[in-house]
């Protein structure tokens, strides 16, 4: 993720955190779709909370819903 905390554009409901080591990976949801980030960091993120967030479109993963596979992009 670019961009983290109230200066981010886009508000984004989180639906569970989880520490991982030295990243957190957080379920949310974006633009009503759900999303997983990782944090490069520990990050407080708990349930129903709002992070501000600004994806860095360079380093998106994205898969097709039907087939799970990965869309190159």
């Amino acid at each position: 993720m670019v961009g983290f905390g109230r200066q981010a554009p886009r508000g984004a409901p989180t639906l569970s955190g989880q520490p991982m080591g030295s990243e957190t990976q957080v379920h949310l949801t974006i633009g009503g779709e759900p999303a997983v980030a990782v944090f490069r960091e520990r990050i407080s993120a708990r349930p129903g909370e709002t992070l501000f967030v600004e994806p860095d479109v360079a380093k998106l993963n994205l898969f097709d819903a039907e087939t799970g596979r990965s869309l190159e992009t």
